[in-house]
């Protein structure tokens, strides 16, 4: 009964505010009844993610771009950075909508003999564009504070990337908590959190046994998150990183740690 309750809320609310009022809407009432609206349909009609996260995407800019057309005569260009930020400061819940489409939360072991356990963990949280499109990237980058980077890519192809641990913590995360994304993404960041708090809390450092399967932990969420991308050569890095790491009985030697070097070059795959 309640999700009929938001469906005729979120219809009256959008009728009124775009069509009687001519009024931009505040999205985050906005966010709240749409979200609600489309986990009615998916419980009523739906059974896939996919579909759940296709829908709710259609909605909202559906709707924000029919408000942006509603009340201006002509179509915003925004051609500086100032501007885009000052739009995304006006409309954050925007940037969770835009990460479920262009974001991806990573994480990876990088192999170093002089780390205690001979591994090295990272962390990535990036968005992706066109590089035609960079200034939005740039503001993106503004808007958390200028916390990251920005990067040009092969093939016209630029990213906004966030790295350092402490940003991804205090930053990145929180904002993630307050504009949730909404379908299967919503569980690669819930995923991905764990990697963050493995890694901000120092739990990856020591000699003992705790340390090893915390390390285990992180590659195998490395792996899960990996899956999707389809890429087997990082696959098959991660199996050669995880079962070397179970293999283990205590703290690596050096000899150890240069045995897994080899066995990853054994297998061409680059270190």
């Amino acid at each position: 009964m309640m999700y009929y309750i938001y469906f005729i809320l979120c219809y009256n609310y959008i009728l009124k505010q775009l069509y009687y009022k001519r009024n931009i809407i505040n999205f985050d009432v906005f966010y709240f009844y749409v979200n609600k609206l489309v986990e009615w349909l998916r419980a009523k009609y739906l059974n896939n993610h996919c579909h759940y996260f296709f829908i709710w995407s259609c909605i909202v800019r559906y709707f924000f771009y029919k408000s942006e057309i509603l009340n201006n005569d002509n179509i915003n260009h925004f051609k500086n950075i100032n501007d885009i930020l000052k739009f995304l400061i006006k409309n954050p819940m925007l940037l969770s909508v835009f990460d479920f489409v262009e974001g991806c939360f990573t994480g990876y072991l990088s192999l170093y003999k002089k780390a205690l356990w001979g591994l090295q963990p990272g962390l990535d949280f990036n968005i992706t564009q066109s590089t035609n499109d960079k200034l939005l990237l740039e503001s993106i980058n503004l808007f958390f504070n200028n916390k990251g980077g920005v990067y040009n890519k092969p093939n016209n192809v630029s990213v906004v990337a966030f790295r350092n641990v402490k940003v991804l913590k205090e930053e990145i995360i929180p904002f993630f908590n307050k504009y949730p994304l909404v379908g299967i993404k919503s569980y690669e960041l819930e995923r991905w959190i764990k990697l963050v708090d493995i890694y901000y809390y120092k739990k990856h450092i020591g000699k003992n046994i705790n340390t090893k399967n915390y390390i285990l932990n992180f590659a195998e969420v490395v792996k899960d998150l990996n899956i999707k991308r389809n890429n087997k050569n990082k696959l098959k890095r991660i199996d050669i990183i995880i079962d070397w790491l179970k293999s283990l009985n205590s703290f690596p030697n050096m000899e150890e740690k240069l045995s897994l070097i080899e066995l990853i070059r054994a297998n061409s795959i680059n270190i």
